[in-house]
């Protein structure tokens, strides 16, 4: 008797156990649907483009819907111009296009973003700071090596701003296209570029320098490299940073999700807020050909 009871407790441990790999769905109520607010706009001479779209239940796949029929008005109430964005193609994709060399304004200006939608109206500031320069850019041809596939590596160079502390965007195009798998990097401190800590004028350090490729592609010859350099507020460093953190939040020790911060507010019903970014740069920018030495 004394084995039969050993083998009743053992099919019941094995039991216990294998219903601990059944699939558990969660029924999570569905929020109400946001506005999201995707503004990173610069003073650069082209076009410039708002979208809007809604936010989508945490568990459900595919593309947000977008949003049309919303009023958009950009507004530098440094110099009083306004600038209207239309959703020209009814996708979401609200455009102003400036004629010849013109643009929003220069380094220094101050901007409000109004939008109204859905009988709501959406505000949110910024102010438009200097950047830096990209001095060079050079490639080098790396074999395969861990995670990095063989091909040509790019590193660009440049400098902090002398003068004060400031906050730098690096974004890098291959053949036009960003470059999306790549962390955009809003830099206040890596490279010398914070003033608190007692450094200015600093290069940017090789982690940033060389982060303009991607390893799973890498470039080859005859392919076009741009880098930019946006500038950003303090802000947009913080907002960047928490939606980093949340991108990458998985894993054994990953935390609860959080939402994201905004800088807009509504002015219309304060119980109905927005979500998303309103941000205005300065962007200075390079391109190069890779080319065998």
């Amino acid at each position: 008797m004394k084995h039969i009871s050993l083998f009743i407790i053992g099919i019941l441990t094995i039991c216990l156990l294998s219903s601990c790999e059944d699939v558990i769905q969660l029924d999570v109520a569905a929020a109400e649907s946001q506005l999201v607010i995707d503004a990173f706009i610069s003073n650069t001479p082209s076009a410039q483009t708002i979208r809007l779209t809604k936010t989508v239940p945490y568990f459900e796949t595919g593309d947000a819907p977008t949003v049309s029929g919303a009023e958009i008005i950009l507004q530098n109430t440094t110099t009083g111009r306004e600038f209207i964005f239309t959703d020209m193609q009814t996708d979401g994709q609200y455009i102003w296009k400036p004629a010849g060399k013109d643009s929003i304004g220069k380094v220094g200006d101050k901007f409000l973003l109004t939008v109204r939608y859905d009988n709501n109206e959406y505000q949110a500031s910024s102010n438009l700071n200097r950047t830096t320069k990209v001095d060079s850019i050079t490639v080098d041809y790396k074999e395969e090596s861990g995670d990095d596939k063989a091909g040509y590596y790019a590193e660009f160079y440049g400098r902090d701003s002398l003068g004060k502390q400031d906050y730098y965007w690096i974004k890098s195009f291959k053949n036009g296209k960003y470059q999306t798998k790549l962390l955009t990097y809003a830099t206040n401190g890596i490279g010398g570029t914070d003033n608190e800590n007692g450094s200015d004028g600093f290069l940017f350090i090789p982690p940033i320098r060389e982060a303009i490729t991607d390893g799973d592609d890498p470039f080859a010859l005859g392919d076009k490299i741009r880098v930019e350099i946006w500038s950003i507020t303090k802000e947009t460093l913080e907002f960047f940073t928490q939606a980093e953190a949340q991108i990458n939040n998985g894993g054994l020790f990953a935390r609860p999700p959080e939402n994201l911060r905004t800088n807009f507010t509504n002015n219309t019903n304060s119980s109905k807020q927005p979500v998303g970014w309103f941000s205005t740069s300065a962007v200075y920018e390079l391109e190069g050909i890779v080319e065998d030495k």
